[in-house]
């Protein structure tokens, strides 16, 4: 089921989203917006990433929900963390019965996502939550951003600069894979096991739809 989201390309910034619905039947709906809000757009207008109407939550924090929410759809245990917080990572997706986590962190980008200085700032993530897991038995941890686009440059030089902390890999995940890996593990549910996103996160990679 996951052999065609492992493939990797060099640049894939800001993928127009398709109909939702159509191309991922068993999506929940509460999800189809997951493309669009990834690239600052809610209701099918542009709005400006970290800003809202009074009453309505920022873009960027509705993102980070709609991306725990999809972890949830998997069966990952989620804990929300962040929240638009600098210092912890936006949520953990936790495994427990198979002994693996992912640290995740959502970014809202307009032309897809690029790396700036955040390479510092993931470490400490990295370090701090493999540290906090460890004592649960959570023995595999991998660190995902997510996305509308990503280049392969810099996955390589983020995976570079990562190598020394407690992580397994380090990928970068399109927001069309991740409804993707929800919509199949919902139409397969009764062979999908979360062992399978085990074997997709290893290595470092860029998951595309």
């Amino acid at each position: 089921m996951l052999k065609a989201l492992a493939a990797c390309r060099t640049s894939a910034l800001g993928r127009p989203s398709s109909s939702a619905a159509t191309r991922f039947p068993f999506l929940p709906a509460g999800l189809c917006d997951l493309a669009d809000l990834a690239r600052g757009v809610r209701n099918g207008t542009e709005s400006v990433p970290y800003r809202a109407a009074d009453g309505e939550k920022p873009i960027s924090c509705l993102f980070e929900t709609r991306c725990a929410d999809a972890f949830r759809c998997l069966g990952f245990t989620v804990r929300e963390l962040g929240q638009g917080c600098g210092r912890v990572a936006d949520c953990l997706a936790l495994a427990p019965a198979d002994r693996f986590g992912v640290i995740l962190d959502a970014k809202v980008r307009r032309e897809g996502y690029t790396l700036g200085t955040d390479d510092r700032q993931f470490c400490d993530y990295a370090t701090r939550h493999s540290r906090e897991l460890a004592p649960s038995g959570i023995d595999r941890v991998y660190f995902a951003v997510i996305g509308s686009g990503f280049r392969q440059h810099d996955l390589e030089n983020l995976a570079q600069y990562m190598a020394a902390e407690p992580i397994r890999s380090v990928c970068f995940l399109e927001t069309h894979a991740l409804m993707r890996l929800v919509n199949d593990s919902i139409h397969q549910r009764d062979t999908f096991r979360l062992s399978e996103i085990d074997r997709l996160l290893f290595g470092n990679k860029i998951i595309v739809a």
